[in-house]
């Protein structure tokens, strides 16, 4: 079995609104050994964005969240062999 199918990396996106509704998940999915990078998303940054946590990123995107440009976004950051997309805060 080769590396990347027993070590998968997890690159996951969702929407960004406040911290008070990401952060939470953030911490979830920063406990999972496979979740490579964690990209949040928005139409604009928010004023606060360097409290983004270690191994996650703001990414500026078309609203609303599942516009068919937001996927060229993901495609063009996804570093890992999966993407995982979660569609609310």
């Amino acid at each position: 079995m080769n590396e990347k199918m027993r070590n998968p990396q997890i690159d996951c996106f969702l929407p960004f609104n406040t911290w008070e509704e990401s952060l939470s998940t953030i911490e979830e999915l920063k406990t999972c050994k496979l979740i490579g990078n964690i990209y949040l998303m928005s139409p604009q940054l928010p004023s606060d964005s360097g409290k983004c946590p270690d191994n996650c990123q703001m990414l500026v995107c078309k609203s609303p969240f599942a516009h068919y440009e937001n996927l060229k976004l993901i495609k063009k950051h996804q570093l890992g062999e999966y993407v995982l997309i979660i569609t609310q805060p």
